[in-house]
C-alpha cells in the first residue's frame, strides 16, 4: 500500500476486449469469489434469523444491546468479504496465481479507508436509491448507469495501491472520464445481469410455492449453473478494467 496514488495514463479501453478477457479468465468454478460470497450471503441469513428471534422471543431490553453489536460485525465482515472479491478479481486480471488462502488477503488491511471509500462511493450512488424508493425507477436506474461509473475505480485502488480514501475517488472520477462510454457500457451490462438473475430467481420461487413441478427445480438449477458461470465474469470485468488502466 501506498499514500500516492500510481502513475496514470490514458490508455485504450475497448468494451468487448474488456469482456472477451474477463470472459476468458473466469472459465471453472472461481472458488476464490464465491467463497467470500457466500459467507456474504451466510452473514445475511444469520442476521435476518437474529432479528426475528430477537422480535419474537427475547425481550427488547437485551435485544437493544445485541443488535448493535451484531451491525457492528456484519457491517465489518461484509466490508472485508467484499474487497476480498475485489482484491481476487484484480489477482485473476494479472493471471496471478489464486488460492483460497490469498483470497482474504484484504482482511490484512487497514479497516477505515476501505469503510470510508466505500461509504463515499455509496453516497454518490445513493440519489439513484432514493430516486428508485420514489417511484421513479427508471431516473434511479439511468442516475446509477451514469453516476455508476465515476466511482467504478475506487474500491480497486483502495484494495490494491493507496491508502486515501479522497485519493481514490479523485482517481476514479479521472480515469472515468477518459472512458466514459466503455465504463457505462460494463456498468450497464452488470446491472442488466444481476437484475435478470434477481426477476428470474424470484419468478421461480413464486412459481414453485404454486406448482411444486420437477420443471421448475431444473429451471433452478440451470439458473443456479448460469450464476456459478457469469457472476464471477461480472467481477473480474472490474478487475481486467483495473488492470488496463493502473498497471
Amino acid at each position: 500500500m501506498q499514500d500516492t496514488p500510481p502513475k496514470y495514463v490514458v490508455r485504450n479501453l475497448e468494451l468487448f476486449d474488456v469482456l472477451g478477457e474477463a470472459w476468458a479468465l473466469t472459465s471453472g468454478i472461481k472458488l476464490s469469489i464465491w467463497i467470500p460470497l457466500m459467507l456474504a450471503g451466510l452473514i445475511g441469513v444469520l442476521s435476518g434469523a437474529l432479528f426475528h428471534f430477537l422480535s419474537t422471543v427475547i425481550q427488547w431490553k437485551f435485544a437493544a444491546f445485541i443488535l448493535p453489536l451484531w451491525i457492528v460485525v456484519a457491517v465489518y465482515l461484509l466490508i472485508y468479504l467484499g474487497c476480498c472479491v475485489v482484491k481476487t478479481s484484480i489477482t485473476i486480471a494479472r493471471v496471478a496465481p489464486v488460492t483460497i488462502a490469498s483470497a482474504f488477503s484484504a482482511f490484512s488491511q487497514p479497516f477505515w479507508p476501505l469503510f470510508a471509500t466505500i461509504f463515499l462511493a455509496a453516497i454518490a450512488l445513493l440519489p439513484g436509491v432514493l430516486l428508485a424508493r420514489a417511484g421513479a425507477s427508471w431516473l434511479g436506474f439511468f442516475y446509477d448507469i451514469i453516476v455508476g461509473p465515476l466511482v467504478y475505480m475506487s474500491i480497486p485502488l483502495i484494495v490494491d495501491c493507496i491508502n486515501s480514501p479522497l485519493v481514490a475517488i479523485s482517481l476514479s472520477f479521472k480515469s472515468a472520464r477518459a472512458h466514459w462510454l466503455t465504463l457505462i457500457g460494463l456498468f450497464l451490462m452488470k446491472r442488466i445481469i444481476f437484475g435478470l438473475i434477481s426477476y428470474a430467481a424470484i419468478a421461480l420461487f413464486v412459481l414453485y410455492a404454486a406448482s411444486k413441478s420437477d420443471g421448475i427445480i431444473f429451471l433452478g438449477l440451470v439458473l443456479v449453473l448460469f450464476c456459478i458461470r457469469v457472476v464471477p465474469f461480472i467481477y473480474v470485468m472490474q478487475g481486467v478494467v483495473y488492470h488496463k488502466l493502473f498497471d
